[in-house]
């Protein structure tokens, strides 16, 4: 063989040599390429992701409590709760208002006679006097009726002597009797605002024939 002969065969081997090597290269590139960009593996179970370039990423499993870093929570945390109340009356000043077991308030009325607790005061019961001056006259003689009431929606006057005819209304007044010949009562008669009665009462006397003389 000359030695033009052997430089070729030699050249020929390296020339296969290099190819073998750089195939090598680009297969070893290729697979740990692939390897590198597989599809993540995740397990709900224990909560973690083989998603990252280095090796396994821990992915919490809910949002850590605050304070905590940007990028921990991926997702939004759920709404607060409605608001709750216990539903029932209650005042406000002297209005009285009804609220729901959502904290919805509403008015229910204005109360008349003030709030307290829970519920409207009661109107207050009637009061009311009568009264005669003089309460002690000769036969045939007036006197002078006066009267007063309050919390009342009426008011009636009236006598139980049946020979005068003597009737007022009205939560006040004063009044002069008819001639009074006998012993007389007068009657106060009012209706309250809370519905009750009142009634109240006066006498006038006659002075004793015995005591005339």
């Amino acid at each position: 063989m000359t030695h033009i002969e052997t430089a070729a065969h030699l050249f020929k081997r390296q020339e296969i040599i290099a190819i073998a090597i750089l195939a090598g290269v680009l297969f070893s590139a290729a697979f740990f390429d692939g390897a590198n960009q597989k599809t993540a593996f995740v397990s709900p179970e224990v909560q973690f992701a083989d998603a990252s370039q280095s090796g396994l990423s821990i992915v919490p499993a809910s949002c850590p409590s605050n304070p905590h870093y940007s990028g921990e929570c991926s997702s939004t945390p759920p709404p607060p709760p409605p608001p709750s109340c216990t539903a029932g009356y209650f005042c406000q000043g002297n209005d009285l208002y009804y609220r729901t077991a959502q904290c919805t308030n509403s008015f229910i009325q204005a109360c008349a006679w003030g709030c307290a607790g829970s519920s409207c005061n009661p109107p207050p019961p009637p009061t009311g006097t009568i009264s005669v001056v003089p309460a002690l006259v000769h036969s045939g003689e007036t006197t002078q009726v006066s009267w007063s009431a309050t919390n009342v929606d009426s008011c009636n006057v009236t006598e139980d002597n049946p020979t005068i005819t003597d009737a007022w209304s009205g939560a006040n007044g004063t009044q002069t009797s008819s001639e009074i010949d006998r012993k007389t009562k007068y009657k106060l008669s009012c209706t309250g605002i809370d519905g009750s009665d009142l009634v109240a009462t006066a006498t006038v006397n006659i002075v004793p024939q015995e005591q005339e003389k």
